[in-house]
C-alpha cells in the first residue's frame, strides 16, 4: 500500500522524490502528495510546484550575525530569544484526500 503524502527534510530531497516518482508513473498530487522544508526558488520552478514550510533562513542568518556583534561589543543581555514563525507555503505537489 502506497503512502498518501510523504515530508521530506528539505526541498532538494522532495525534488529528487518528485523526480523518481515520476518515472515510477506516480502522478503528484493526485497519487501522492509531497511536502518539504526550505522553500528554496527550485521549488517554485517544477511541475508540480512544491509545497514547502519556509524556514526564514536569510532572516535568522541576519540576526545570528546581529547578535554576534552584540556580544563581541557587550551589547547583548543574556538570556535572549529570538522567534521566527515559518511560514507553510502551498502549491501544487499537495492534495486533500478525501475522508
Amino acid at each position: 500500500m502506497r503512502p498518501d503524502a510523504v515530508v521530506t527534510y528539505n526541498d532538494l530531497i522532495a525534488l529528487g522524490l518528485m523526480n523518481e516518482a515520476r518515472t515510477l508513473g506516480v502522478s503528484i498530487p493526485r497519487d501522492l502528495s509531497i511536502a518539504s522544508f526550505d522553500d528554496i526558488a527550485y521549488g517554485r520552478y517544477t511541475s508540480p510546484t512544491l509545497t514547502s514550510v519556509a524556514m526564514n533562513s536569510e532572516r535568522m542568518g541576519e540576526l545570528a550575525m546581529q547578535r554576534l556583534l552584540q556580544l563581541i561589543h557587550n551589547d547583548l543581555e543574556r538570556p535572549f530569544d529570538e522567534v521566527l514563525a515559518p511560514r507553510l507555503v502551498v502549491r501544487e505537489s499537495t492534495a486533500r484526500r478525501a475522508s
